[in-house]
């Protein structure tokens, strides 16, 4: 078996086709790492202060506009909003001020959050409510902790990796794979060449499954060690950060109809059901998600190398469907209200293409988004089992069971 891995290793690599790939790769995650570097820790203090400053001007302009056209109604809306933000601002500048103590600084914040969440606390809002606990749990985590909060920091590889994950996962991962595997079975798919193969004193089902193997465990390394080299590259720019450091994940989610009339939409966080974990599990469970990912979008390719004869004809069938349900995801979640659930919203969450935001499926929010409670980590990785193992089952009945003329 290892021999016939080996030698298909070997194949891989000699193909110009792989010479692509591993470019193409390269492109992509140094694009997505650049990306990842610019919008690194878009929720940060500092940051958040500098859009604050931003939305108070932008408002203020709004309101003076909106008085000189007697537009009372929105000055006044206008106004509400640029105090908020103001009080907003005044605590984060408060946060910054390092002379201040960090612990003092971090009872400060969870105060400041306390009190927004009780401004808020009414049944329609208990998504907002749990992302405000969220925040509280892990401010709380590095004071029962005695751990250092860097309120100016600038971000580090830590908090920069799972935005870098999400750019890979979501189209990078589709165009690498779809170009690597799809022709893997119907790439040798001459007659001739099947022949030589089966002539061999290995089995059918040895010969297929070494090729699965193969490009599962190519598809995997490559980009993994691109994603180490590229968390190596920000780390060596910004620091890496402490691992040790709290993330709320495992948010719960429920179907509440009862939201549709007052907000629109049908599902809301179940209220206490986060939970932490520290950022180098977060990222352990990040890279084993991704892993079944790409073994189950592996294995929807080999299925369709296997069915499909012409190479060319295989890879564009792959590239296309996962393009088109990646699409159909993304306006599901990103482009329509979250109100009463569809048809779609129950189908996506057992297609393995629903699952390209890892970082999004392990805090929870995915159900969310997808308007799906049943959605969870453990969730989204028997789905993509299920999907890999489907696949294979389909691929060996198939190519074993082919008549070779």
């Amino acid at each position: 078996m290892w021999s016939l891995i080996r030698n298909e290793i070997r194949k891989m690599i000699s193909k110009k086709r792989f010479i692509v790939v591993l470019s193409m790769t390269f492109g992509l995650v140094a694009l997505a790492t650049f990306g990842a570097y610019k919008n690194i820790g878009y929720e940060l203090p500092k940051k958040r202060a500098e859009r604050l400053k931003e939305s108070i001007n932008y408002y203020e302009e709004k309101k003076k506009y909106a008085l000189e056209n007697n537009q009372i109604v929105k000055a006044e809306r206008y106004g509400i909003w640029v105090e908020e933000d103001k009080n907003e601002l005044a605590i984060k500048e408060e946060l910054l001020d390092n002379s201040i103590p960090c612990k003092d600084r971090l009872k400060k914040e969870i105060e400041f959050l306390n009190k927004r969440k009780g401004e808020g606390a009414t049944p329609s809002l208990d998504t907002e409510i749990q992302k405000l606990n969220d925040e509280i749990s892990e401010k709380q985590y590095y004071l029962d902790n005695d751990l250092e909060y860097d309120y100016n920091s600038d971000g580090t590889a830590f908090i920069a990796l799972p935005s870098l994950l999400k750019t890979i996962d979501r189209l990078f991962i589709i165009v690498i794979i779809g170009i690597l595997a799809s022709d893997i079975i119907s790439g040798e798919n001459d007659p001739a060449t099947i022949k030589m193969l089966l002539t061999k004193p290995v089995s059918r089902g040895k010969v297929l499954i070494s090729k699965f193997l193969t490009v599962v465990f190519m598809s995997n390394g490559i980009v993994l060690i691109l994603e180490f080299m590229a968390f190596i590259f920000l780390g060596l720019i910004l620091g890496f950060g402490d691992p040790s450091a709290p993330i709320a994940v495992g948010t719960k989610y429920k179907m509440d109809m009862a939201l549709v009339e007052n907000t629109g939409q049908s599902i809301s966080a179940v209220i206490g059901s986060s939970y932490l974990v520290t950022t180098w599990e977060f990222t352990i469970k990040a890279l084993i998600l991704q892993i079944f990912l790409i073994t189950a979008t592996v294995s929807f390719c080999f299925l369709m190398s296997t069915l499909i004869k012409n190479s060319s004809v295989s890879t564009g069938v792959s590239f296309i469907s996962m393009l088109i349900l990646l699409c159909i995801t993304v306006k599901i979640t990103l482009l329509s209200e979250q109100g009463l659930p569809n048809i779609l919203n129950r189908v996506l969450p057992f297609i393995f293409t629903s699952y390209f935001d890892i970082t999004s499926v392990i805090r929870g929010n995915w159900a969310g988004e997808l308007i799906c409670p049943l959605i969870t980590y453990k969730f989204s990785l028997f789905i993509l089992t299920a999907w890999i193992i489907v696949c294979y089952l389909i691929s060996h009945f198939n190519f074993v069971k082919k008549d070779i003329i």
